[in-house]
């Protein structure tokens, strides 16, 4: 709601999942998929919507990808996530 008061058009990245060794790709396969994925979407976003701050949940052990690997920057506690059944999600953003 913050975010959205300060006059910033948001775009989220929700529900990226896969089972791996069961979609026929390798984890870091897996991994260069995910971030070209969450890259284009980004650039879309910026392009066609005019977007200028991504937001994401994510499982906490996931974590270190999204703020290491791809920047995002803690924006909540932990909770339950209802969308994967109560699972544990932290959310993320970047601008």
């Amino acid at each position: 709601g913050e975010l959205r008061a300060s006059g910033r058009r948001l775009g989220e990245i929700t529900s990226l999942a896969s089972e791996l060794g069961n979609d026929g790709l390798s984890q870091r396969e897996f991994l260069q998929v995910i971030i070209t994925l969450v890259r284009v979407m980004g650039q879309y976003h910026t392009r066609h919507g005019g977007g200028d701050t991504w937001l994401l949940t994510c499982n906490p052990r996931h974590r270190s990808f999204y703020t290491k690997v791809m920047g995002y920057q803690p924006l909540g506690p932990k909770r339950a996530y209802e969308a994967v059944e109560g699972a544990p999600a932290e959310a993320y953003w970047i601008d």
